[in-house]
Order: C-alpha cells, then structure tokens, then sequence
C-alpha cells in the first residue's frame, strides 16, 4: 500500500479519440503521459496516421492504484470494442471507483425507489464500512427539477439517459444540469440512429429500446449539445463508442462538455 514510482507502457493502445481524449482521462489523476502516435503503414507515410498509439504513464502511486485506473480507463479509450455493460458490470465499476481515493464522493441517481433498493442489494452496500457508504450514495431525484443535493461536484455523467426523456422536457434537464448543478466536466451518451440499420432484430424506424422517446444523428445530436454548451458556456467535444463504421458511425455517441 506504500506509493512508489510506476511506469506503464502500452505498446499498442486504440484511441480513436485521439491524444487529448487520453490525458483528459489521466493527467487530472496525476499522470505523466508520453505518447507515440502510429501510422497507418510505415512505408506509406503520405497515409497518414492510425488510431493506434503506444502509452507511457508514470505517477507516485500503488500498484493497486495504478491497476484500477487502468483497469476503468482503457476501455473507455478502446473503442474497437463494445462493451453492453449489465448489472454485474456496473456492481464492478462501482466497486472499483469506491476502491480510488482520487473520488471522494460518488452518486447514483434514480427516480425509481425500487431500482435504487435493488443496486443497493447487488452492491451489497449496507456490507460496506461506513466510510465506503458515505463516499457511495444513492438517491431518489429527477433531473427535471432543481436539487441541491447534486450541486458542487466536479463531474456528472448521463449515460443513455436523456433518449428516455419527452423532448419537451430536455429543456427543463438542460437547465437542471447546465446552470443549476452545473459541475465542471459533463458525460452524455446517446445511441447513434444511423447504426441502427447494422442490428438485424431492428426493423426500419424501431427504437433500441422500448422506453426511448427519440434516437439522434449523430448530426441531431451535436446540433443539440453545440446549441446547450454555447448557452451555459461549455466546450463540446464528440467523441465515438464501439465500433465505427465510416458511414454510419459507431453504435453509441459521446459529448465530453467542459467549462
């Protein structure tokens, strides 16, 4: 458990979001990064580069430290793969950020009392020390009305969640979020309409999900985010999730807002 000097290289590591996507995620947690981008093909330069890049990090920390920020990390750079995250999945990320000391406080949120007893009761939480519990918190709330609880942290992510809101209604989240909550760093993913077609058991203009209200272009949804972030004053990147099809996208979209 004594912090010690660690470096780890990654010889061949896919980003299809690039340099900046990497130290976004590694340079807040202290990390000295060194990165070398690869070409497409070495004997034909004029091709430009690959996705691919070899990864050094280097930090004072401990080896579990280090794992765990690995282990959460990577495959939020490795978009060659996608990952349909389940209930035993989330139970592991969730144990693994409570493990790292850089999150000091962790929050679910869910409108549903019943859904939040039943992650309690995989999460075993009412086991945990009662330092663990304070850090993890579970709360009933709705993100279409002003909830102090959720103000003052430094980063909010909305995972496949605003598919499932009336578009009426995404202006009332939109200011929930944006101005009142407003943390410094917001995630929101989103299915991409156009990979649709890719999924067999789908016919023409069905929705992933029963429960979604809309499915976005990837062109909707940036117009959405670029028209939210210049009205509260956040940058906007868009980054991919899963496999990318150079027609069609990848099945899930990313917007990364920033103040």
């Amino acid at each position: 458990q004594t912090p010690i000097p660690l470096t780890a290289k990654l010889p061949v590591l896919p980003c299809y979001g690039g340099e900046s996507i990497v130290r976004r995620l590694f340079e807040p947690l202290g990390y000295a990064i060194d990165l070398q981008q690869h070409p497409l093909d070495e004997n034909f330069t004029d091709w430009g580069d690959s996705p691919y890049f070899t990864v050094k990090l280097q930090q004072t920390v401990t080896l579990q430290t280090l794992l765990s920020h690995l282990y959460v990390l990577i495959p939020v750079l490795d978009a060659d793969k996608h990952y349909w995250i389940g209930d035993d999945e989330v139970e592991k990320l969730l144990r693994e950020l409570i493990k790292e000391k850089t999150f000091t406080e962790i929050v679910g949120v869910d409108v549903s009392y019943r859904c939040l007893e039943r992650a309690k009761d995989k999460l075993h939480w009412d086991r945990l020390p009662p330092m663990q519990q304070k850090r993890l918190q579970l709360l009933q709330g709705s993100l279409m009305y002003r909830d102090r609880r959720l103000e003052g942290y430094d980063a909010a992510t909305l995972i496949e969640v605003i598919e499932h809101l009336d578009p009426p209604r995404l202006a009332a989240m939109q200011r929930v979020l944006f101005e009142f909550t407003r943390p410094q760093t917001i995630i929101i993913t989103t299915p991409n309409r156009e990979y649709n077609v890719k999924f067999e058991s789908l016919s023409a203009g069905q929705f992933r999900h029963k429960d979604h209200r809309f499915e976005w272009t990837r062109q909707e949804f940036q117009d959405w985010a670029n028209e939210v972030g210049k009205e509260y004053a956040y940058t906007v990147q868009f980054y991919s999730i899963g496999t990318v099809d150079p027609i069609l996208g990848s099945p899930t979209q990313m917007g990364l807002f920033v103040i």
